[in-house]
């Protein structure tokens, strides 16, 4: 595929490499990125590039690692133009630069001992085989040279390059609980946790009620635990509701662990501007639950108004049922639901809305409702619907 043509053994500060003259076919090689780039030349090269035309090509994908990249000149005669060089006549080269300690770097990642670096300076078609400093994982730059025509024009020249290396394999990777993708090897893109976080101190409130030092260690928790909680306040937890309350997912919750009927509870929640719980989640029915430290509580649910129809206290739509099983059966007249122990996994039953047990109180917190209507008129991530009691 690369028929030699010539040999020369050269040495760059120690570095021994091989001079070669290649003829290119393209034949089952799969290339990453193929295409041309113009030079138009049309003004004096400058010093900065050692009296070349320069530019640097930008890859549309990264790429997991250093590619191969093969460029060729090719001279644009005009035949029209006095001025233009005739392509026999002309002196063309093209290269991507070349830096020792970049090179020493490739060859010992590569575990090369040698590296053939492929050009010719008076060809009408100069091929160069880079590896170098010019290459990184999304660009290269490359560099031509050119006999000056009359009156010092250079004639627009150009060049054709091919690029053989592996796309990074992160590519379209999509990363769920604030996770984000790390390439292991050229095919193995892996959904990783965030390791390192910043120490400074800018307080976040979690939807899951806990206060983070900042947000990236928020993301990083829920990375690690795999959980949809969101960020609903920029500070504590505790600024969020007011005292002897407690922020969960949007709402405030006061426990009491004084034993009261259900017809009691839901008063004393009223005219806290609250209501016992409207459950949405199973998440939700655990964290109410588990307020109770195991002892049965009322929830806002019942069928008091219509025997057989259970709705919500505070006129929420129903989003949520967690009946035991056979429940509920509506054993001698029973209107209310309150949950069950640990035991039967927190699972709901209805009973005699006079019997007596705890209860919490739920309400949408001010920080909660000011976000979502915030939400209505500036489109944003956040999806969920204000509290009807907030």
């Amino acid at each position: 595929m690369f028929p030699r043509r010539g040999y020369q053994q050269i040495s760059i500060s120690s570095v021994i490499t091989n001079e070669d003259w290649l003829a290119f076919t393209h034949s089952g090689v799969q290339l990453t990125f193929q295409g041309k780039l113009l030079f138009e030349n049309g003004g004096a090269p400058q010093a900065q590039d050692n009296f070349a035309f320069c530019k640097v090509h930008n890859f549309t994908k990264e790429l997991y690692g250093l590619p191969v990249v093969i460029v060729t000149v090719n001279h644009l005669y005009d035949s029209k133009n006095v001025y233009s060089i005739k392509p026999e006549n002309n002196v063309l080269n093209t290269w991507i630069e070349l830096n020792q300690t970049s090179l020493l770097q490739f060859l010992i990642s590569y575990r090369i001992t040698a590296i053939k670096v492929f050009s010719t300076v008076t060809a009408n078609h100069p091929i160069d085989v880079s590896l170098q400093q010019g290459i990184t994982i999304s660009s290269f730059r490359v560099c031509v040279k050119d006999l000056a025509g009359m009156e010092s024009q250079h004639d627009p020249v150009t060049v054709d390059y091919a690029v053989v290396g592996d796309l990074d394999p992160c590519i379209n990777v999509s990363c769920n609980y604030f996770a984000v993708c790390k390439a292991f090897g050229p095919k193995d893109a892996r959904c990783i946790c965030v390791d390192n976080c910043p120490s400074y101190d800018e307080p976040v409130c979690s939807s899951n009620g806990t206060t983070y030092d900042n947000e990236c260690i928020f993301q990083r928790e829920m990375c690690r635990l795999k959980a949809n909680f969101t960020l609903y306040h920029p500070d504590d937890c505790t600024d969020v509701c007011e005292p002897g309350w407690s922020f969960y997912n949007g709402s405030c919750y006061y426990t009491s662990d004084t034993c009261k009927t259900w017809s009691k509870a839901s008063r004393i929640c009223r005219g806290m501007g609250a209501n016992l719980p409207a459950i949405e989640s199973q998440e939700e029915n655990v964290y109410i639950q588990h307020r109770h430290n195991g002892e049965k509580a009322w929830i806002g649910l019942n069928d008091i108004a219509t025997e057989g129809l259970f709705t919500w206290v505070d006129g929420c739509p129903d989003k949520f049922r967690y009946w035991a099983e056979s429940q509920p059966n509506d054993f001698r007249g029973e209107d209310c639901v309150h949950s069950l122990l640990p035991s039967h996994g927190y699972m709901w039953n209805d009973v005699d809305c006079s019997t007596c047990h705890q209860y919490t109180c739920k309400k949408g917190s001010e920080i909660f409702c000011y976000v979502h209507i915030l939400a209505a008129h500036f489109p944003s991530p956040i999806n969920e619907i204000c509290n009807r009691d907030g």
